[in-house]
């Protein structure tokens, strides 16, 4: 345990004092948010490909999605992964 802290503590930024005892500033929370969102957004849209692709071979001759459904696909994807962020940003001290 004590490597993990040394190096957690070497990659922190001099600034507020976090719950493993080291230090970060501001932007530490913003970086944290960010990589959530895409790292969910890739996740959900990972799936939704997968999803697309399972039709298309169980049902090859059914129609496509429509625009408008891959858009909204698209909104939501987005929604849902700012969503799993928001408790970041909401409990965040900085």
């Amino acid at each position: 345990m004590g490597l993990w802290r040394h190096l957690l503590h070497r990659q922190q930024l001099p600034g507020k004092i976090n719950h493993l005892g080291g230090t970060y500033n501001g932007a530490f929370d913003g970086i944290s948010l960010q990589a959530i969102v895409t790292v969910s957004a890739s996740v959900l849209n990972l799936t939704a490909m997968s999803i697309d692709r399972y039709k298309a071979i169980v049902w090859p001759l059914r129609a496509r999605n429509s625009a408008r459904c891959v858009g909204l696909s698209v909104a939501f994807i987005w929604a849902a992964s700012c969503a799993f962020a928001a408790p970041t940003l909401a409990f965040s001290t900085a």
